[in-house]
């Protein structure tokens, strides 16, 4: 579980750190949402006192266009308990609530008449959670079932909701008007929150979030509060709720409805001893007070079961604050998360101000492994074999630790006409139901970079093209489609207004993402299809921008890449991504990464001139049939001769950075040359010499990997030898199932399809506490089963209405 934490500066954060954390939290935050099933999410960002920043990310109903903005309503969930405390404390301060006080003494008759106990409960013990009640009676608050008492009031916590409520009934009779009148003509009318009511109101349904499950689905069991609840029925919008901390936290105390300065401490500091062993007995009057070694801030959380996540915390000392919330169940690992990636913010490095064109900030160190597989799982030899494999690109943005490359098959290092770095890899033959393995293990130092392109002057050291260049580089390629009038007419709508080529390309890359939506379909068609069709792959958004952006006269190449995704680390990626490059007179290469921007859950423009540290970059290109990797951005398969149908398999693993010598040490433990066992991180990275190993130093890594509770072992007990059943018998011992190991043993005997079964199933091979693996059942909702037929038959209506209405199709 990540930490929580929330950034407290010592001062004022500089302004050009908080535009770097905005920048990472725009291209990290809908990673996380897509990660964790959360539609919708709204944020703000409050610093020295002031909302610097408002997030807003996603749609408000899954499957419906509707985008989150920073008025869309949440439900605040125990959120609303901190708003109710303060308006409570300035009845005291008034003089007319006594917060240590018997709450019966308010009413007419006793609350819980059969619990003598409670008539102790004080407006003090419920703050704190210190009054017996549980959270919530057997049946819920509507029910008014029966109400036990845990234990003696103001002896220890316990959370309670119910206790809240009990306290609401206490100032309801005192003020004589319900929670929601009192809360609004006491507080939310006075801080201008707008957008926030106890109770349900009709204008809120024209902006107003969903609350969804944890696969994403909307739940169908809403309901809305007609009846007040001080513990949980807060409607609200992370901006409203930020004036509130802003209103604690602002030094000047005279307005009416301000709590005095001393009031304000007993609500940001401990004011009883907490349970050592439950940090959410640390209370303050209606908050939560982290510990010191966590930062001290003051927070409080909101969880209702109606699938919303939220979370607020703000250091009084410095004007630091922020507000998340979110409109799913797994909203939480998404908000844990943010906070993580703040806490860790001022840590970073400045901007490097070396070079004026770019800022690079936040670097990272990682060690990544990339396998390239090509398989003959056919009955017929292959004829000769060239692989083609790109290397990592030393840049501004990441730098070369060390690389180390497999050396099967090798013939030459190569540098092409684009400045790639290239392997190349042959083999004479490839034999029916052989395969051969290439790849490499590099270290590398990645930053978040943004380029800083804008419609200003040129830079006098701005890189220029040749005449070759600037001709490769707008060349009509076939997937571009700059013949068509679709593409022709387009462009020249879009560019007719632009003064600038900067212009051209903010208006080209705009109007593509607001037409042509991310599906990740596996089809590669060209611009014109895409463009018309309105669905759209990474490598096909590469199309349209490079085809529009060419017939504008922009230069531009392609540019390929792994991502992590910001998962946590080791991580697979057998995905890959594309984006481009656009080359602007008196600057340079400027990234544009529509697929990304496109993307509903992501904000406009989130990796337009950004590329992050989740992204490894490997392969610059033209983009087209003359280049050495052709269409491709990573290995290229060429066959020469007799191609009975040899399939190809990409395999990425992001680790933590590993020492070269580390590295080192693993592939003299894999050769039988060292004792000590090395990092699993370490193990994986030396199957780079997997080919070469003798039998029993690769009976011993599977062993090794599957202890310490790698999949990746099943992967290679699959590519064992079958004879003497060799491979059979170390499925059996690493499977925790004879079922598995027989899944594992048929699947492995086509490797194509073994490939496909390792890869649907991967995250789902999980180790046993003996060392060995069991496959989890992936949960599927029904709700999620009927989308997924509704999106196929939605694409297939969509793909037969295009290829009808275009006559070139259907000739």
């Amino acid at each position: 579980m990540i930490a929580l934490a929330l950034l407290v500066l010592v001062g004022t954060l500089h302004a050009g750190q908080t535009e770097q954390l905005i920048g990472l939290l725009e291209a990290r935050i809908p990673q996380l949402m897509e990660a964790e099933h959360v539609p919708g999410l709204s944020m703000a960002l409050i610093r020295d006192n002031a909302i610097v920043w408002k997030g807003v990310f996603g749609v408000r109903t899954t499957g419906k266009p509707e985008k989150v903005d920073d008025r869309t309503v949440f439900e605040a969930a125990s959120m609303s308990k901190p708003l109710f405390s303060y308006a409570v404390l300035k009845l005291t301060e008034q003089g007319v609530f006594d917060l240590d006080r018997p709450l019966d003494s308010y009413l007419p008759e006793p609350y819980l008449p059969d619990r003598p106990l409670a008539k102790k409960i004080t407006g003090r013990m419920v703050m704190l959670h210190r009054t017996g009640l549980p959270n919530w009676r057997e049946g819920g608050w509507r029910n008014a079932g029966p109400l036990p008492l845990l234990h003696e009031p103001d002896t220890r916590f316990t959370y309670s909701g119910e206790g809240y409520l009990y306290l609401q009934k206490a100032i309801e009779r005192l003020t004589g008007k319900s929670i929601n009148a009192w809360m609004e003509e006491s507080l939310l009318k006075p801080l201008n929150m707008t957008d926030s009511s106890y109770l349900w109101r009709k204008s809120f349904q024209n902006n107003f979030a969903g609350g969804h499950d944890k696969e994403g689905n909307l739940k169908k069991s809403r309901r809305f509060y007609e009846q007040g609840n001080a513990a949980f029925s807060l409607y609200t919008t992370p901006t409203d709720f930020a004036l509130f901390l802003i209103e604690i936290m602002k030094p000047d105390r005279s307005a009416g409805h301000s709590l005095t300065a001393q009031t304000v401490e007993k609500m940001t500091t401990l004011q009883v001893e907490p349970d050592t062993a439950d940090e959410r007995s640390r209370r303050s009057l209606g908050w939560v007070i982290a510990p010191e070694e966590n930062g001290g801030w003051v927070c409080h959380s909101g969880s209702n079961g109606t699938g919303f996540r939220c979370n607020s915390r703000f250091s009084p000392a410095t004007g630091s604050g922020c507000v998340i919330m979110t409109n799913a169940d797994n909203g939480r690992k998404v908000w844990e998360a943010i906070l993580a990636i703040i806490d860790s913010a001022p840590l970073a490095e400045n901007p490097v101000p070396a070079d004026p064109k770019v800022a690079t900030w936040a670097a990272v160190q990682r060690t990544i492994k990339y396998d390239f597989r090509a398989m003959n799982p056919t009955s017929k030899t292959a004829g000769k074999i060239d692989v083609y494999v790109p290397l990592p690109l030393e840049s501004p943005r990441q730098t070369i630790r060390y690389l180390r490359l497999s050396e099967n098959g090798k013939q030459q290092i190569f540098t092409d006409v684009h400045g790639q770095t290239l392997a190349h890899y042959s083999f004479e033959t490839l034999e029916a139901g052989h395969w051969v393995d290439m790849g490499f293990v590099v270290g590398i130092t990645l930053k978040n970079m943004r380029w800083n392109a804008n419609a200003g002057s040129a830079y006098p050291d701005a890189p220029v093209l040749t005449p070759e260049q600037q001709q490769r580089y707008l060349m009509p390629e076939n997937n571009y489609s700059m013949e068509t009038d679709l593409m022709r007419n387009a462009a020249a709508e879009l560019t007719r207004d632009a003064p600038t080529e900067f212009d051209k390309l903010v208006s080209i890359h705009d109007y593509i993402i607001s037409k042509i939506r991310y599906v990740r379909d596996n089809q590669w068609d060209p611009a014109a299809v895409v463009l018309a069709r309105g669905t759209s792959s990474c490598s096909e958004y590469n199309y349209v921008l490079s085809g529009l952006c060419r017939l504008a006269g922009l230069p531009t190449r392609c540019v390929g890449g792994t991502t992590n995704g910001f998962r946590a680390l080791p991580a697979t990626d057998t995905v890959f991504h594309r984006w481009t490059e656009v080359f602007l007179s008196g600057y340079g290469w400027f990234p544009a990464d529509c697929s990304r921007d496109a993307n509903p859950i992501r904000g406009k423009r989130s990796h337009f001139g950004r590329v992050y540290v989740d992204a490894m970059v490997w392969c610059r290109q033209a983009g087209g049939d003359d280049d050495t990797l052709g269409w491709e951005y990573r290995a290229k398969l060429r066959v020469e001769g007799n191609d009975p149908g040899i399939k190809e398999s990409h395999r990425t693993r992001w680790f933590l950075f590993h020492q070269r010598d580390e590295l080192e040490e693993a592939f003299d433990w894999f050769a039988g040359d060292a004792q000590a066992t090395p990092n699993p991180d370490l193990l994986e990275c030396a199957l780079l010499n997997w080919d070469s190993a003798a039998p029993e130093n690769k009976l011993k890594m599977i062993r090794t990997l599957a202890a310490a509770g790698r999949n990746e072992a099943i992967r290679r007990a699959a590519s064992l030898p079958e004879d003497d059943n060799l491979r059979r018998d170390c499925l059996k011992e690493i499977c925790d199932s004879p079922d598995l190991a027989e899944t594992a043993l048929e699947k492995s005997r086509q490797l194509y399809q073994f490939r496909s079964w390792f890869r649907d199933n991967e995250s789902n091979l999980v180790p046993t506490p003996d060392g060995r693996f069991e496959l989890k059942k992936r949960a599927v909702s029904a709700q999620r089963e009927v989308d997924n037929w509704r999106l196929w038959l939605r694409e297939c209506l969509n793909g037969l209405s295009t290829y009808i209405g275009n006559p070139s199709l259907t000739g």
